[in-house]
C-alpha cells in the first residue's frame, strides 16, 4: 500500500530536528521525548488495509510527544504539514475530511493559545469549524470571532475570508440566511481580491446553499455552477464534490430527479474517492430523497439509516437531526405514523439543543402532518401553525408551502373547507412565486376542496 506521508527526512528537516544531535540533549526525559518523535516519524508503518486514522498514526503520536516537550510551534507545524493524498490536505484538515472529530478536539485543545498568532488564527478557525460540525453553534461563533480578530490584526486576508465564510455557514444553519449571505459575499470579495480560488469556491457554495433555503433556485444554480467550474479548473476534488452535491440538491427541489441523480452520483463518487465523509453524507441524503420522491420508500429508508449511522459515528449532531427527520417523513409515507412520530420527536429535540430554528420549524411541520394522520387535530394545528409562522419568518418558501399544504389538509379533515381553501391559495401563491415543484399538488387539492365545498 502506498503511504500518504511525505518522506520522514523531509518532515524532520521541516521541524528542525536532527536525529544525530539527540545525544547532545542533556535532559534524559527531553531526549527520550525527541527520540520518540523521531521513531514515530521514521519507523511506524501501518498494516495494509488499515483504517484511515492508522495511516497517520505515526504523525499523531509524534505530535503528542512534541506537545509533552512544550514544543508547541513544532507540533503545530506538523499539524499543518501536507499529506500526499489526492487533495494534498494538511494533516488536521485531512482528519476533518475523514470525520475524526473526537481526535481533532483533543489535538486542537493541546495547542490553542500556545502558539504564535499566525498559527493560533488557524487553530481558532479550525476549532470553530469543528464545533459547527458538532452542533455547538455558540461555541463555534466564539472561536470564529476570535480567529477573525487575530487574522485582521495580522493582515491575513485568507484567514479573514475563511472565518467570515465559516460564520456564514453557521448563520445559515440556524436560519439567519440574510446574515449568512452577507458573510459569504464578504468572503467572496476577499477571495477574489487575493486570487484564492478555493476560497472563492467555498464562498460560492455557501451562497448557493443560502439561496436554496430562500427559494432562489436560479441564483443557487449560478453559484454552484461557478463553483464547479472553478473546482474543475483547479483540480479541487473536494470542491467538485461540494458543487456537484449542491447542484443535485437544487435539481431535487425543482423536481428534476434525473439531473439530481446525475450530479448526486458525481459528487458521491468523488467524496468516496477522497474520503470526504460530509460529502458522502450529503450525497446519500440526496440519493435517499430521490428514491423517496420516486415512491421507493424502502430504499430511501435504508439510505437514511446509513446516514444516521455515519453521522453518529462522526458525532455530527445536525446531520443526525436531518437523518432522523427524514426517517420520520419516510415512515409517514409508509403509513407507520407512531414510528414516524418517534423519529420526528428525536429530530426536534436535537434542533432545540442546537438552537437550530430552521430544524425546529421543519420538525414541527412534519410532526403536525403526522398528528393529522393520527387524528390528534388540536395538537396538529398547534404544530403546523407554529411551523408556518417560523418558516415565514425564516424566509423558507419550500418548507412554508409544505406546511400550508399540511394546514389545508388538516382543515379539510375538520370539514372547514373555507379555511382549507385559504391555506391552499397561500400555498399556490408561493409555488407560483418561487417555482416550487408541488404546484400540481396544490392545484389538485384546490379542485378537491372546491368539490367538497360545493357538495355541502
Amino acid at each position: 500500500m502506498n503511504s500518504i506521508l511525505p518522506p520522514a527526512e523531509m518532515i524532520l528537516e521541516k521541524l528542525e530536528i536532527d536525529p544525530k544531535s539527540l545525544r547532545s540533549i542533556k535532559s534524559v526525559s527531553e531526549r527520550s521525548q525527541y527520540r520518540a518523535v523521531v521513531n514515530w516519524l521514521t519507523r511506524y508503518s501501518p498494516q495494509s488495509e488499515s483504517a484511515s486514522l492508522e495511516l497517520v498514526r505515526g504523525w499523531l503520536e509524534a505530535f503528542h510527544h512534541l506537545c509533552e516537550l512544550g514544543a508547541w510551534e513544532k507540533a503545530t507545524v506538523l499539524l499543518c504539514s501536507r499529506l500526499e493524498t489526492a487533495t494534498r490536505e494538511e494533516l488536521h484538515d485531512q482528519l476533518n475530511l475523514w470525520g475524526y472529530h473526537a481526535e481533532l478536539e483533543q489535538i486542537y485543545s493541546r495547542v490553542v493559545n500556545r502558539v504564535p498568532p499566525k498559527f493560533n488564527g488557524i487553530i481558532l478557525n479550525a476549532l470553530g469549524r469543528l464545533w459547527t460540525d458538532l452542533g455547538d453553534y455558540e461555541k463555534a461563533i466564539d472561536y470564529h470571532q476570535q480567529s477573525l480578530a487575530v487574522d485582521e490584526k495580522l493582515g491575513q486576508a485568507q484567514g479573514v475570508g475563511a472565518s467570515l465564510g465559516n460564520l456564514g455557514i453557521i448563520y445559515a444553519s440556524i436560519g439567519d440566511y440574510e446574515k449568512a449571505i452577507d458573510y459569504h459575499q464578504q468572503h467572496l470579495k476577499i477571495a477574489q481580491k487575493i486570487k484564492d480560488v478555493t476560497g472563492q469556491g467555498n464562498a460560492l457554495s455557501g451562497l448557493g446553499l443560502a439561496h436554496v433555503a430562500l427559494g432562489q433556485y436560479k441564483r443557487a444554480l449560478r453559484c454552484h455552477r461557478k463553483h464547479l467550474t472553478l473546482a474543475q479548473c483547479s483540480d479541487d476534488l473536494q470542491g467538485q464534490a461540494m458543487a456537484a452535491g449542491g447542484l443535485a440538491n437544487v435539481y431535487l427541489l425543482q423536481g428534476d430527479l434525473e439531473k439530481a441523480l446525475d450530479f448526486c452520483e458525481q459528487g458521491l463518487s468523488i467524496s468516496r474517492e477522497i474520503g470526504y465523509r460530509q460529502g458522502e453524507l450529503s450525497g446519500l441524503g440526496t440519493l435517499a430523497n430521490v428514491h423517496l420522491e420516486a415512491d421507493d420508500v424502502e430504499t430511501a429508508i435504508a439510505y437514511f439509516r446509513d446516514i444516521l449511522e455515519i453521522a453518529e459515528e462522526i458525532q455530527s449532531k445536525q446531520t443526525q437531526g436531518i437523518a432522523l427527520q427524514s426517517l420520520g417523513v419516510a415512515y409517514s409515507e409508509r403509513g407507520e405514523y407512531e414510528e414516524a412520530w418517534e423519529y420526528l420527536r428525536r429530530s426536534f429535540a436535537i434542533a432545540q439543543d442546537m438552537d437550530d430554528y430552521s430544524g425546529q420549524a421543519a420538525a414541527l411541520s412534519n410532526m403536525g402532518i403526522v398528528l393529522t394522520h393520527l387524528k390528534q387535530y388540536d395538537e396538529a394545528q398547534t404544530c403546523l401553525e407554529a411551523a408556518a409562522t417560523m418558516l415565514h419568518q425564516l424566509g423558507e418558501p419550500y418548507g412554508e408551502a409544505m406546511t400550508l399544504r399540511g394546514l389545508a389538509s388538516l382543515h379539510r379533515e375538520l370539514k372547514q373547507f373555507e379555511i382549507a381553501m385559504d391555506y391552499c391559495s397561500q400555498g399556490l401563491s408561493l409555488c407560483n412565486s418561487f417555482g416550487l415543484p408541488m404546484l400540481d399538488e396544490f392545484v389538485q387539492l384546490r379542485h378537491e376542496l372546491q368539490q367538497l365545498g360545493a357538495s355541502r
